[in-house]
């Protein structure tokens, strides 16, 4: 099992998504914070590409170097996993160094 990165370049969480997709959501992709509606339709991506778990970095939020990239960082609240996208479909893992 893989899991993919996201970054600052679209191509990363991009690229990622394809090859779960072409191998049958066998992995896990892991999402940096974002705003809100951002994150979540990255994260319906991910489940459009079979995953059964997304991971985001919980410590990637005081990262500046996204900024820099174009992406704002920000952090996700459970309640808004739980509420927004969860439903049942996918688990989060929250990871952090």
């Amino acid at each position: 099992m893989a899991c993919t990165c996201d970054g600052p370049n679209p191509l990363f969480c991009d690229l990622g998504m394809e090859i779960l997709k072409e191998n049958g959501g066998w992995g896990v992709p892991t999402l940096k914070p974002r705003p809100e509606e951002n994150f979540l339709a990255l994260a319906r991506k991910a489940e459009e590409s079979g995953v059964n778990a997304i991971a985001t970095d919980i410590d990637a939020a005081g990262n500046h170097s996204y900024e820099k990239g174009g992406t704002a960082r920000r952090t996700l609240a459970r309640s808004s996993l739980e509420e927004d996208h969860l439903r049942g479909q996918s688990s989060v893992i929250l990871k952090g160094s």
